[in-house]
């Protein structure tokens, strides 16, 4: 997951927040995708896809069931600012205000390759790092971390604490086809069809594609300082500095809105092996019935 390839003396292994939290439930999706982990980071600076791949895509498919669902949202503005860390990327929905967390405080692009996508309410805590190791110029594996903190009150089996919970994340079924009933198989879909490596000469970026420019902008200039001798940005050498490093996270994220386990399903957790267990923990009872059932279909 980490690796640093520089001149001694070798900096911090950061302490992120969720790598550190105590009393977490803790699991670990991965994938390995047949593509350059530039492109996969690009996506993550561009917010406005989850209106249409996330939205209207999945609205799209829906309707071939014979089922109406309105999950899209039209983005008004979108904005991006960096942080000690990378990149904090900002959206106004329409019929949001700007007092909102998505707006105000974002979520944070941990610069090279981590997209930290967490929930900061305290009633469903939970922090969620996506992971972009590359293998070579055309492979990259790519890990879901998640870290949920229990809710005050909640009894928590011990098995669920003991250990970090792992599980493969397909992007294809057994005819071959991609799976885009879920957002991050629908994120892959996007990323591998563009080919191993985008050819980025057939761009025409716009206004919207704002963050991929920054991103871009951030990179160039890094890798400029690391040639001439001095640290990029991220790097961590003060101890106590290394404690625990709290990234920027909304605690009222729109993702978030229709409950924690609808959410979820719709997300690479559905794989997971403790994903019922997780439910039951932060679901309340009445609405822990029509999961299940839910559950039950997702797996067959």
């Amino acid at each position: 997951m980490f690796a640093y390839l520089g001149p001694q003396p070798a900096p911090l292994l950061p302490r992120f927040d969720g790598f550190v939290a105590g009393g977490t439930i803790r699991m670990l999706g991965r994938a390995e995708l047949p593509v350059n982990w530039l492109q996969v980071m690009e996506n993550s600076l561009d917010p406005i896809h989850t209106e249409w791949l996330h939205g209207h895509h999945y609205e799209f498919l829906k309707e071939q069931e014979g089922i109406k669902v309105a999950i899209s949202a039209h983005h008004v503005k979108i904005d991006f600012r960096e942080f000690e860390f990378g990149i904090t990327k900002h959206r106004l929905l329409e019929g949001h205000s700007e007092d909102g967390d998505d707006w105000r405080i974002g979520d944070p692009v941990v610069f090279p390759n981590m997209l930290a996508v967490g929930n900061g309410d305290e009633k469903s805590r939970y922090f969620s790092f996506q992971i972009r190791v590359p293998m070579d110029d055309e492979n990259t594996l790519h890990l879901w971390y998640n870290a949920y903190v229990p809710p005050e009150g909640v009894s928590v089996p011990q098995r669920l604490l003991d250990k970090v919970h792992t599980y493969d994340v397909p992007f294809k079924d057994d005819k071959g086809e991609f799976i885009v009933d879920n957002v991050d198989g629908q994120d892959m879909m996007a990323w591998i069809t563009q080919g191993a490596i985008a050819d980025r000469t057939l761009e025409n970026l716009g206004a919207s594609d704002k963050g991929i420019a920054t991103y871009r902008r951030v990179l160039r200039r890094e890798i400029k300082k690391m040639q001439q001798g001095q640290d990029p940005i991220g790097i961590v050498r003060d101890a106590a500095r290394n404690a625990c490093i709290d990234l920027p996270n909304e605690k009222k994220k729109h993702h978030n809105s229709d409950g924690f386990a609808s959410f979820m399903l719709r997300t690479h957790a559905k794989y997971s092996p403790i994903a019922q267990d997780l439910v039951n923990v932060f679901e309340n009872p009445r609405l822990r019935e029509a999961t299940e059932a839910a559950l039950e279909a997702q797996h067959g």
